[in-house]
C-alpha cells in the first residue's frame, strides 16, 4: 500500500500552507509529492491527525418573497485573474460552531440574515474539496435568508458582488459563467425542484418517499404507467385512498405499463383478478369488501405474493397484518389524496418505493 514517510513544511502562511510529501508507492518506488493545506502545521494536517477537522463552510441559502432565489456571490479569484459564481463561504473561526460560522459569514459578505435549516446529520457533514491538492474540507449549510443587502461587512481583499439568482439566471449561470462546483451542483438542485429545492434533503427514512400532484384522471393514469414500467416480479404494490380517489385508473396505467393490453377494473366482487397478458402477470386484488385476513390466505395469498407477477392491491390498508408481515423491500405503497379545495379532478399521489435489492423473497 502506498505510504507517506516524511512532511515537510514550505511556506508558514496564516490561511494557506504549502507541504512537500516524501511517499512511497504501490510498487515502493519514492517519490515526490505537493499539497496545500489550511493547517498551521504539520501537527494539524489531516494525514497527521487522522481526523477530518472542518475548515470552513459553504452556505446554500435561498432569499425573495417566496424564496425563489439562491444566493450567490460573484467574486474576484486571483488563481483565474477573473470573476466566478460561488456560493456565499468562509472559514470556521476556532471555538465557533459551523452554523454560526454560516450566520456570521453571509452577514459579512451579502448583509444579509442567515436562518439555517435542522437537518439530518448526514447532510451537514465535513467533505473534502479537491483531495487531489488539499486536504481543506468543508460543510454546506442550509436555510433561508432575509434583510437588506450591504458591503459593509467586506474586508479590503474581497471583491465581489452579491447575486440573487433566480432560476432563469441560474441556467445562464450554468449556461455561460465560471462558477464553482458545489455552486453549480447546487444550482442544479435549484433547477431541478422549483416547489422545494430543499426537497432533497430527506431523512434516511424518507429516502424512498415521492410526491406527485396530478390534475386529470389522465394524469393520475400515467403516474400508474410511469410506476408500471418499473414493476418487478415479486414486488407487492399497496394502494389506497377514498371512494372516487383514482385508485383504478392508476391501476389501469400501471396495468398497460406491464403491457396489458385488456380492460382492467375494480375486481371488488371477486377479490382477485390474474392479467397474463404483459411481460409480468399482474394479480390485482380489490379487499374493499374483506372481512378477514383469513379470507386472503384461503385464496392462496402466499402463492400469489411470492409468484412470477406483481401484485397490486386496492384498499391494502384493509388488510395491513398481511403487508406488515412482508420482507423488507418488498412492497411499493402508493397513497393518493383528494383536496375539493383545489379542484374536484385535483390529487396528491404519495409513493414510498421498495429498495432496490431482490424483491423475489
Amino acid at each position: 500500500m502506498a505510504s507517506v514517510e516524511k512532511v515537510t513544511q514550505i511556506t508558514h502562511n496564516r490561511f494557506l500552507n504549502y507541504y512537500e510529501l516524501s511517499t512511497i508507492n504501490r510498487i515502493g518506488k519514492r517519490g515526490s509529492y505537493y499539497m496545500a493545506s489550511r493547517a498551521q502545521d504539520i501537527s494539524a494536517l489531516d494525514l497527521s491527525t487522522g481526523e477530518n477537522t472542518p475548515d470552513g463552510v459553504v452556505i446554500f441559502g435561498l432569499a425573495g418573497k417566496g424564496h425563489d432565489c439562491v444566493v450567490l456571490v460573484r467574486q474576484y479569484r486571483y488563481p483565474l485573474a477573473g470573476y466566478v459564481y460561488e456560493l456565499p463561504a468562509g472559514l470556521i473561526e476556532r471555538h465557533e460552531s459551523y452554523k454560526k460560522a454560516a450566520v456570521r459569514e453571509m452577514k459579512e459578505e451579502t448583509g444579509l440574515v442567515f436562518h439555517p435549516l435542522d437537518v439530518d446529520p448526514m447532510y451537514e457533514r465535513a467533505f473534502y474539496n479537491s483531495v487531489g491538492m488539499t486536504d481543506e474540507s468543508c460543510i454546506l449549510v442550509y436555510g433561508y435568508c432575509d434583510g437588506t443587502i450591504s458591503r459593509e461587512g467586506l474586508e479590503d481583499s474581497e471583491e465581489l458582488d452579491v447575486v440573487l439568482a433566480d432560476r432563469q439566471e441560474a441556467i445562464r449561470i450554468l449556461r455561460e459563467e465560471k462558477a464553482a462546483a458545489n455552486c453549480a451542483y447546487m444550482l442544479m438542485q435549484f433547477i431541478a425542484h422549483p416547489e422545494d429545492p430543499f426537497s432533497f434533503l430527506k431523512k434516511p427514512e424518507e429516502l424512498n418517499r415521492y410526491r406527485q400532484e396530478s390534475g386529470s384522471a389522465q394524469q393520475t393514469w400515467e403516474t400508474g404507467y410511469q410506476m408500471g414500467l418499473s414493476a418487478r416480479a415479486g414486488e407487492v404494490v399497496t394502494l389506497i385512498g377514498d371512494l372516487g380517489a383514482g385508485k383504478t385508473v392508476f391501476t389501469q396505467g400501471f396495468a398497460a405499463g406491464i403491457g396489458i393490453r385488456e380492460a382492467v377494473n375494480s375486481p371488488t366482487f371477486t377479490i382477485l383478478q390474474v392479467y397474463e397478458g404483459g411481460r409480468l402477470p399482474l394479480y390485482h386484488f380489490d379487499v374493499y369488501r374483506i372481512g378477514d385476513s383469513e379470507e386472503m390466505l384461503e385464496i392462496g395469498w402466499e402463492d400469489y405474493v411470492y409468484g412470477e407477477g406483481v401484485c397490486l392491491i386496492e384498499w391494502a390498508d384493509q388488510i395491513s397484518d398481511l403487508i406488515d408481515a412482508l420482507p423488507p423491500g418488498k412492497v411499493r405503497r402508493v397513497e393518493i389524496r383528494k383536496d375539493l379545495s383545489k379542484g374536484t379532478d385535483w390529487r396528491e399521489i404519495l409513493q414510498t418505493t421498495a429498495s432496490e435489492g431482490a424483491v423475489r423473497q
